[in-house]
């Protein structure tokens, strides 16, 4: 289900006056997974409303156990098949589950991110299928390791060229390390070219081009 089908209700839950109605969206919303639930149960815990807050916070510890349980039993199954493409697959979706939320521990976040990397690593070392070259890349820019970024996305290149999100991981690459010089020879490069052919490309460049 798409964050923005789901947001709504807990936004509306922080924000009614009735308190007993905000913890019933907020207690609805839990029950049923809602995507996303983890950022607005971080906004609960400062709601001026006590019971809202101690709901918000024995959810979050429900929720937190919960994950730790299934991390813990995919780190299991993959120490008895450290080769298994489903397993990892698996722990790298429920890592993500976690780094996609916003935490207040960046010490577990940090160390989350970290076996986040490797079990990528791993995954494009068995099968560098193009999705996870570009997860990979993507969370090595998102780890500030941008030399280890741009290997990836020129293994990337090489066995999967022309695919447009190596161009836009690429390009997302050099925005965060501020190298317009960079930027702007790609885009001349894909202007020039045939070959790769992307609306989304065509949208990113419209943009940068138009910031002047």
């Amino acid at each position: 289900m798409d964050l923005r089908d789901t947001a709504i209700p807990l936004e509306d839950a922080l924000i009614i006056n009735n308190g007993a109605e905000r913890q019933r969206i907020l207690r609805d919303a839990v029950l049923a997974g809602t995507n996303g639930q983890s950022a607005f149960l971080q906004q609960a815990k400062r709601d001026q409303n006590p019971e809202i807050v101690h709901f918000a916070t024995t959810a979050m510890a429900h929720a937190d156990s919960e994950y730790e349980k299934r991390l813990s039993s995919l780190e299991e199954k993959l120490k008895e098949n450290p080769e298994n493409l489903e397993t990892l697959d698996t722990l790298i979706d429920h890592l993500w589950e976690y780094l996609k939320n916003p935490s207040e521990d960046e010490a577990i976040r940090s160390l989350r991110q970290k076996r986040y990397n490797e079990v990528l690593k791993e995954r494009v070392s068995l099968h560098p299928a193009p999705e996870f070259l570009t997860k990979l890349a993507n969370a090595y820019i998102d780890s500030d390791r941008y030399q280890e970024a741009e290997e990836a996305l020129d293994l990337e290149d090489s066995l999967f060229p022309n695919d447009p999100d190596t161009w836009i991981t690429r390009f997302s690459l050099y925005y965060k390390q501020g190298d317009r010089e960079e930027m702007n020879h790609m885009i001349e490069t894909y202007k020039a070219g045939q070959q790769l052919r992307s609306s989304r490309i065509d949208r990113i460049i419209s943009f940068w081009t138009g910031r002047g």
